[in-house]
């Protein structure tokens, strides 16, 4: 009776001890309950998928099967095609036009800039005195109206 017993708490060292984690392993986790648990968790989900799988591929062949034949009327009067005007028909084709007419529309400004990159650009356009470009006359030197300030809205 003499013994002295002691209650010892989660994460406290033994007496001869001095850090908390060289205690004793904690009892109360089971590792072959969780291992257990996952393994019958991963052949459910196994059995399931597979399950899923059989399932839609039967739905599949099975309305295939019941699909009525088609109407011997629908074989003999064929549909006429909707009056115009009609959707596109031919997106491709028509993209492929609409591109062509542009790069032969950019080809036109192309040969415009180089006839007027050959032949230059006078002075006054690039902030040069007009007077000294032979090829142009000077601007005229008529100044514009000044601009009336609007009245007031009564």
């Amino acid at each position: 009776m003499s013994e002295l017993h002691t209650h010892q708490e989660p994460g406290q060292a033994e007496p001869g001890n001095l850090h908390p984690s060289v205690g004793p392993f904690d009892r109360e986790i089971d590792l072959k309950a969780i291992a257990y648990t996952a393994l019958v968790l991963l052949v459910v989900t196994v059995v399931a998928h597979v399950l899923m799988i059989l399932l839609v591929k039967g739905l599949a062949s099975y309305s295939v099967s019941k699909d009525a034949p088609p109407s011997p009327m629908e074989q003999v009067n064929v549909q006429q095609p909707p009056p115009e005007p009609r959707l596109q028909t031919t997106p491709e084709a028509d993209l492929k036009a609409i591109r062509d007419e542009e790069v032969r529309f950019l080809e036109g400004i192309d040969a415009a800039m180089e006839q007027v990159a050959a032949r230059g650009t006078g002075p006054e356009v690039v902030g040069g005195n007009p007077a000294a470009f032979q090829g142009m006359p000077a601007p005229s030197t008529v100044q514009p109206p000044p601009s009336q300030p609007m009245q007031e809205r009564r």
